[in-house]
């Protein structure tokens, strides 16, 4: 079986992957894939026909730090992320 058959063989018997992933808040929210559930799905018949893929190239698109303010004891502190 060559590269193409294998390919062909995994897109075959891959199953639609759930929208499992909750984005953003409100009125501008939206489900979504997970990294990790499209994973899930295809590294097990990866292994089954013996391919191995991995990303390209990796780029952060957005970034973000999110700051808590949390109060205890009357005491206020903020922690970012």
């Amino acid at each position: 079986m060559n590269i193409y058959e294998k390919l062909a063989a995994i897109t075959s018997e891959l199953n639609a992957v759930a929208k499992n992933l909750m984005v953003g808040e409100g009125r501008s929210s939206y489900k979504a894939v997970s990294e990790a559930d499209v994973l899930a799905a295809v590294k097990p018949l990866e292994q089954k026909y013996k391919v191995y893929s991995y990303p390209l190239s990796r780029k952060v698109i957005d970034s973000d730090i999110i700051t808590t303010k949390k109060v205890y004891n009357g005491q206020e502190s903020e922690i970012s992320k």
